[in-house]
């Protein structure tokens, strides 16, 4: 029986976050090292406020360009 490979593109991650600035780089390097690596990482942001939006800001930007930062504030 064949097996079937999954594309990135076919792979999208959510994490949901709220006051763990401390985890997110390694979260995200974790998610970033998956092989097939994903096609889109979706990060939530539930009103943090310990600066974690701030890192997912620029990290969105700089390193990983795929990755898109919903602000959702403090719903």
């Amino acid at each position: 029986m064949p097996t079937t490979r999954t594309k990135s593109a076919d792979i999208t991650v959510c994490v949901v976050v709220k006051d763990r600035r401390v985890l997110m780089a390694d979260c995200l390097d974790s998610i970033e090292a998956q092989r097939p690596r994903p096609g889109a990482i979706v990060v939530v942001d539930n009103g943090p406020s310990d600066g974690t939006y701030e890192l997912l800001r620029e990290r969105a930007s700089a390193k990983s360009p795929d990755t898109r930062l919903q602000d959702h504030g403090s719903l």
